[in-house]
């Protein structure tokens, strides 16, 4: 996902990446999330499903004013839940990339191991 917040720069590349995650919605491919604090856009957490082995991946960025508030944990957990209960997933992964700098998170147990 961080490579989308450094590519999406201009309203334009806002509305092209809209359609493409109403396609990928659609098709049940992706699923994204806009992550708020008080109303304010903060962050986004997604799903990316590999329906033919019932496994999802899970990714987010977040703001740096919005880190070490467990705001990303809730989020992820929320996601989790809806994995397995509406998509009926059998395994979510949760990837942290070093440079990210919300990969605390993922030491910090925001996450439980997949089921």
């Amino acid at each position: 996902m961080a490579s989308l917040v450094d590519s999406t720069t201009s309203p334009g590349d806002t509305r092209a990446f809209i359609r493409q995650m109403l396609l990928k919605l659609a098709d049940g491919r992706e699923y994204g999330f806009a992550v708020l604090d008080g109303g304010e856009l903060v962050g986004a957490i997604g799903l990316i499903v590999v329906e033919e082995a019932k496994e999802a991946e899970v990714g987010y960025w977040l703001a740096a004013k919005a880190l070490g508030r467990g705001i990303i944990s809730r989020a992820t957990r929320a996601l989790i839940r809806f994995s397995f209960a509406e998509l009926a997933m059998n395994r979510v992964v949760i990837l942290c990339a070093h440079a990210t700098s919300g990969a605390g998170a993922c030491r910090s147990g925001s996450g439980s191991p997949s089921r």
